[in-house]
């Protein structure tokens, strides 16, 4: 889509991964933006979005972030719903089942087949903060104060001290 007035003219370009970037045209003749720049390179609307069904959804109570996942492209996105933008989005090597956001907005929970992952969310990007080795795992909560994390495997509930990182308690049933 080319949109423009006498002075300026825009490009807008959405692509099959389900991204929209734009640009003025006349950085391509200023030469700021190279016609075979990467996708990754140019600026994207809202942040992107995912390229397929939400799968796992959660919000922080301290700060303004939803994250939301996406199993089918295996992407993480780290929302500012005041700002209305997608200020991180992460690429999972494997596919996620489930993840879940500490009350407190700076640690967040994401469940694979084999592990859970604990991650601290940064400003643009995911780390890693430790793992915890354990298999089948399709649904993750923290405590509304954030002390505890359940992790749903089956029909059995464990029960994880976030401080700890030790397993506290099984509930069967």
């Amino acid at each position: 889509l080319i949109l423009g007035g006498r002075d300026e003219v825009h490009a807008a370009v959405g692509f099959q991964n389900a991204h929209i970037t734009h640009f003025r045209l006349s950085l391509l003749r200023s030469g700021e933006v190279e016609p075979a720049a990467p996708v990754e390179d140019l600026p994207l609307v809202g942040g992107g979005a995912h390229a397929g069904p939400v799968s796992s959804l959660d919000m922080a109570v301290q700060r303004p972030i939803v994250v939301s996942a996406c199993s089918q492209d295996g992407t993480i996105r780290v929302w500012d719903y005041q700002a209305g933008r997608c200020d991180i989005c992460w690429q999972a090597s494997e596919e996620l089942t489930s993840l879940a956001l500490h009350p407190f907005g700076f640690l967040l929970a994401v469940s694979f087949s084999d592990r859970i992952r604990l991650m601290e969310i940064l400003s643009k990007d995911l780390k890693l903060f430790s793992e915890i080795n354990i298999k089948n795992i399709h649904l993750l909560r923290f405590s509304n104060g954030g002390h505890i994390l359940a992790a749903a495997q089956a029909k059995l509930i464990i029960i994880f001290s976030t401080r700890t990182l030790k397993k506290i308690a099984t509930l069967r049933g």
